[in-house]
Formats: structure tokens, sequence, C-alpha cells
């Protein structure tokens, strides 16, 4: 059974990641620590997109859309497990993400 187990895992593929032009834009008016924090929480996300050691949250509103909270910072994407990938469409402070 372990040996089974083993090798799902290993055969198991990491998410493609893809990032928005909004999102990419609001990353250029941050400063590096926040910058290097993101790329090291998506390379997290790619390998076990619900892993739970990473602050993520399901959105109600959007069909496989997802919140990733680092620090006062929201990054929205949505999760398609059809396509193994991981789409980044919007990001912003705390209070100004969800008003829309």
């Amino acid at each position: 059974m372990k040996y089974l187990f083993r090798c799902l895992y290993a055969a198991k593929m990491t998410y493609k990641v893809e990032i928005d032009k909004k999102v990419r834009k609001y990353l250029d008016k941050q400063s590096d620590q926040y910058v290097r924090k993101f790329y090291e929480k998506i390379q997290l996300l790619r390998k076990d997109p619900l892993t739970p050691y990473i602050d993520t949250k399901k959105l109600i509103w959007v069909k496989n859309g997802w919140r990733l909270r680092i620090w006062k910072i929201r990054y929205l994407y949505i999760l398609d497990h059809e396509e193994i990938l991981i789409y980044f469409y919007d990001a912003n402070n705390r209070g100004d993400i969800y008003k829309k």
C-alpha cells in the first residue's frame, strides 16, 4: 500500500501558473520583499494547490475561485484541475480587493 501511495504522489504533476497583466503591474509597484514572498507562495501552490500550509480560502462568488493572503495583500486566482492551471487575475490591499 505504501508503494502505491508513493507512485501516485510521484506521478502528480505540478500546476502551470499564469499571471494576468493587472497582477504584474501591481507587483511592479510593490517592494522586493512582497514580490519575493509572492513567488515563494506560488512555488508551494504549484506543487500542491490545496495544501493547508498556505493561507488560501475558497471564494463563494467565483466558480473555482480562491484567495491567497500574503500579509495585507490579497491575490485572487482560479484553480483549474482539468488543465492543471493556476490563473492569478487580481491583486490589491485587503479592503479594496472585494469592492467591485
